[in-house]
């Protein structure tokens, strides 16, 4: 099943980091146990390596059929391979769903920064009825202002992919781009603030270049600036399966599992 007969002649030592891994499944399946538990099992293997072996820990799990707790920090591998995720704050269960719902519906701030690459951009901004004013020249009007109502401040949240480059728009100073091949990854100023943008491939502003940005009123994210709770999502109202918490009164890993 994993491809390691011709290795069973050999010293651990002489084993690679993924011939390695191969084993220690051998060794864990062999005992056909109910559950698997592994705790960042490709954190030592390089990318290429990690990204092979990712699919065939999804395929050996679908072809086995026995649940599976995968404990990572990565959340490429959380995304990729999770059925549902739990995201864990200080050893307080934040939220679990599946990828699409902690991505697009993240309960707080913290679970919206965690899950994402490149992450989210957050600022704060003033709340003057519909209207957001935030660092340099960010303004920008609610047609739904009711996620705001009663606050004089609110955290802002655009994701990279979510922002596109406009001939007029919100101004921002380009200052590095890097070139992905089928994208770029644009690092820019914002007044003070730090905004990342996944932008098309043909767009290349130059260093110190004034670019024009907008974005979607569906795509924006608003939090508590006091709690960190989500105000609004990119999917709103109630999510079935997905549950969070800020407090340590919550819902526990057992209850996640089950």
């Amino acid at each position: 099943m994993l491809g390691i007969e011709d290795l069973l002649g050999q010293k651990p030592k002489e084993l690679s980091g993924g011939q390695q891994q191969r084993v220690a499944l051998g060794r864990a399946i062999v005992r056909d146990p109910e559950v698997f538990l592994m705790d960042e099992p490709l954190s030592n293997l390089d990318a290429k390596l990690r990204s092979q072996m990712r699919t065939e820990l999804q395929t050996l799990q679908h072809d086995l059929g026995v649940t599976t707790v995968y404990v990572t920090h990565d959340q490429t591998e959380a995304m990729a391979m999770g059925d549902r995720i739990a995201v864990m704050d200080g050893g307080t269960l934040q939220q679990v769903g599946t990828a699409e719902e902690v991505y697009r519906s993240p309960v707080n701030e913290f679970v919206a920064d965690f899950i994402g690459s490149p992450s989210i951009n957050v600022f704060d901004a003033t709340v003057d009825g519909a209207r957001l004013d935030g660092p340099g020249a960010f303004t920008y009007h609610l047609s739904d202002p009711s996620p705001v109502e009663g606050l004089d401040t609110v955290r802002v949240g655009i994701r990279p992919e979510d922002i596109t480059l406009v001939d007029e728009g919100i101004e921002m100073v380009a200052n590095v781009l890097e070139p992905m091949g089928n994208e770029n990854f644009l690092y820019a100023t914002l007044g003070e603030k730090d905004i990342t943008a996944r932008i098309d491939a043909t767009k290349r502003p130059g260093t110190d270049e004034t670019v024009a940005f907008a974005f979607e009123e569906s795509a924006l994210y608003l939090f508590d600036p006091e709690t960190g709770e989500s105000l609004k999502t990119k999917l709103e109202g109630s999510i079935p399966g997905a549950t969070g918490t800020n407090d340590a009164s919550g819902e526990t890993i057992e209850e996640a599992v089950e």
